[in-house]
């Protein structure tokens, strides 16, 4: 039988405090690199200027959608309730 780390849902949900905060703070930037009105550096050398603009403020806003899309996904972890929810690594031991 292998042996795993004890894993309490104390510990889940700070874990999951974290990955909140985290993916909170990265949709936070993204957006406001998207919405500020500030010039998008970089961007494809055959695109016009404005495209390029254009171009990076669609890219980051979609990056900030996905960050707290996963933001709420980390918020739910952490308003758990109840038993952790048993994983594949979970098979070798009893039943509750």
């Amino acid at each position: 039988m292998p042996s795993h780390p004890a894993s309490t849902a104390g510990h889940n949900r700070i874990g999951a405090f974290i990955a909140l905060l985290f993916c909170v703070s990265c949709g936070v930037i993204s957006w406001w690199v998207a919405f500020t009105g500030q010039p998008v550096g970089g961007g494809l050398p055959f695109l016009p200027h404005a495209w390029n603009q254009m171009l990076g403020r669609v890219v980051f806003t979609f990056s900030g959608l996905a960050c707290f899309a996963l933001a709420r996904l980390a918020l739910r972890d952490v308003l758990r309730t109840g038993a952790p929810a048993r994983t594949d690594t979970d098979r070798d031991l009893p039943r509750p």
